[in-house]
């Protein structure tokens, strides 16, 4: 993963032994326009430069005066806004939740004040235990602690979507069809990848995949005028 040359931000480095895949394994999405600071104003996503002082656009809640006269809080005391994205899979077993627990682990070395979480389209009460032994395997294989308790797989919500300011849904082909047939209306808020589950690809490719396009999404998030998504579907509340 290329980072541009003018950010100084420090990114944690590839493990050395970790799959690189090629060019072609990797995920291809349509371009998508840039948000704006309206859009970022409208989404509701904190001004992640700040450490989360800053929580919209224009609106400085290190001093000075609130709207109403009051004082704004000092950075000691103000609230860190934590901005939330959603990934998904079917099960929410295997590929989801390895993303949302590299996508935490990391969140701190690249200076986001992100929140990850994920969720299922069709989680399968069939799978055992909390978590898939694939995944545990490939968090320890990269040094990542899985978290204490594991929780077990959970169904997507309404709920879970309108508080997301961005949703990622790993395999377009897979998950388009489930979220048009629950979820219609959130479908043009949702990122698509191209990360296959078990019956297409084994977890020595499709996870190191999956790490990749997740630091490449932190590393757009490092920089908000580099982020490409499409327009909002299921808005935060206001």
């Amino acid at each position: 993963m290329e980072l541009s040359t003018k950010r100084k931000r420090a990114v944690p480095d590839q493990r050395a032994d970790e799959f690189t895949p090629s060019p072609a394994d990797r995920g291809r999405g349509s371009p998508r326009s840039p948000l704006s600071r309206d859009d970022f104003e409208r989404r509701g996503i904190a001004d992640v430069s700040t450490g989360g002082r800053q929580t919209r656009f224009g609106e400085n809640r290190s001093g000075g005066l609130e709207s109403d006269g009051s004082p704004c809080p000092s950075p000691s005391t103000a609230p860190v806004a934590v901005n939330q994205i959603l990934f998904l899979c079917t099960g929410n077993y295997y590929r989801s939740r390895y993303a949302e627990i590299v996508f935490n682990h990391l969140a701190p070395a690249y200076g986001l004040v992100w929140q990850a979480t994920s969720r299922g389209l069709a989680p399968d009460d069939r799978n055992p235990g909390p978590i898939s032994q694939h995944t545990l395997a490939a968090l320890r294989s990269a040094g990542i602690p899985a978290p204490n308790p594991l929780r077990f797989p959970m169904p997507v919500t309404e709920n879970d979507l309108s508080a997301a300011q961005i949703v990622v849904a790993v395999k377009e082909a897979e998950h388009r069809p489930l979220l048009q047939r629950s979820f219609p209306g959130a479908v043009g808020q949702v990122e698509f990848w191209h990360v296959h589950d078990l019956d297409c690809a084994g977890p020595e490719s499709a996870l190191p995949q999956l790490r990749i396009h997740v630091e490449e999404l932190m590393a757009r998030l490092v920089d908000p005028s580099e982020i490409r998504w499409g327009p909002m579907v299921v808005p935060r509340s206001a």
